[in-house]
């Protein structure tokens, strides 16, 4: 079986998201990179749900960033159709599903499940 990883490094840490089913991997402290490519040029919506106990929690609405979120989490938009939520500083309470949804939030629905591990420690 073959698996489909982009890897991307954070200085000498990494974190790698498998496209072929939507998980992302992280460390603790470190920067993260949660994919979301359309073919609208719209604005999306991120929302987070840590566990299947929690609500469903908006992050991001119309490409803006709740400001509850604003200071670890950011829209980066590299193209039209491009709308990456970027977690800076990643805790462990990040876990759990993100979801970018098109169209302002009625669109297809694009679930990404991140992983959080320990920190990363260079020897």
């Amino acid at each position: 079986m073959f698996l489909a990883f982009t890897v991307i490094c954070d200085f000498l840490c990494c974190f790698a998201v498998d496209a072929s089913t939507d998980v992302a991997i992280a460390h603790t402290y470190h920067t993260v990179s949660l994919p979301c490519h359309t073919n609208l040029t719209t604005a999306v919506d991120w929302t987070y749900k840590q566990s299947a106990e929690t609500n469903e929690v908006e992050v991001c609405v119309s490409g803006r960033v709740r400001s509850s979120y604003k200071d670890r989490f950011s829209i980066v938009s590299p193209s039209a159709s491009v709308y990456n939520l970027v977690i800076g500083n990643v805790q462990s309470s990040d876990e759990g599903k993100y979801t970018c949804i098109e169209d302002a939030g009625v669109g297809r629905r694009h679930p990404i499940q991140l992983h959080v591990i320990g920190k990363c420690v260079i020897i």
